[in-house]
């Protein structure tokens, strides 16, 4: 009876003891997954992916003071005609992960150039990204406009 009991403390300290699981959603496949988002709006290789492959069914943003689902964002971000280059860059990611979602916050800097204005644009973003379907997504995107400049370019 001595044993059993012995062996029963044993089994409770080493079951307490267990590691805490890591969380599915690595920080790294946040990254790729917001990347993702950003390179599909790109004016080379917008929307290239298909959407579903990127953003949840129910996705939403909140940008330039409206919510949008993503045929609203997709007609708001389509590029003119006179877009000829894009690019961003982001800063201050802080990225929490759990088990099946992460809360992504950052700066992005974008740059626009049109044929005859280039754009230089500075948001704060806010981000949950969700598993769906075995795959991260984004499900919810805010952004809150914090520097517009503006240049005149004259062609050559």
């Amino acid at each position: 009876m001595k044993n059993l009991v012995l062996v029963l403390l044993a089994c409770f300290f080493f079951a307490s003891c267990k590691p805490k699981t890591q969380s599915d959603v690595s920080a790294e496949l946040a990254i790729d997954t917001l990347e993702a988002f950003y390179s599909n709006l790109d004016v080379d290789t917008f929307g290239t992916t298909a959407w579903s492959e990127i953003v949840t069914s129910d996705f939403k943003v909140f940008e330039a003071g409206k919510q949008m689902d993503l045929d609203g964002f997709l007609e708001y971000a389509k590029p003119s005609e006179d877009l000829a280059e894009t690019n961003w860059e982001f800063s201050a990611l802080d990225i929490r992960p759990d088990r099946s979602s992460t809360h992504i916050s950052f700066i992005t800097e974008g740059f626009f150039k049109h044929s005859n204005l280039e754009v230089k644009v500075k948001w704060m973003e806010s981000a949950l990204l969700v598993k769906d379907d075995g795959k991260l997504k984004v499900r919810f995107l805010n952004s809150n406009l914090l520097d517009r400049q503006v240049t005149e370019v004259i062609p050559p």
